[in-house]
């Protein structure tokens, strides 16, 4: 069984929360949120965000990397 994901795209909403400090949600492609920070101990950066939000492009391009080291890999569409 193949692990599931929330496909891309995923965007960015960054606000400034009364006691919390910066707050950044990461939503899916229907606009469900998929991480929601809070400043917390170690308050979260817009490169964290922008790092997550990133994370199906990343799996796509990791994907490609794999099937280009083996010739026998077929990609899922």
């Amino acid at each position: 069984m193949t692990p599931q994901h929330t496909p891309g795209p995923w965007t960015i909403d960054a606000e400034d929360a009364l006691g919390l400090g910066r707050v950044y949600r990461i939503y899916g492609p229907d606009n469900e949120t998929i991480v929601e920070t809070d400043g917390g101990y170690y308050p979260p950066k817009m490169q964290d965000a922008t790092l997550i939000a990133a994370a199906p492009e990343m799996l796509e391009a990791l994907k490609l990397a794999y099937c280009q080291l083996d010739p026998g890999c077929e990609l899922e569409t």
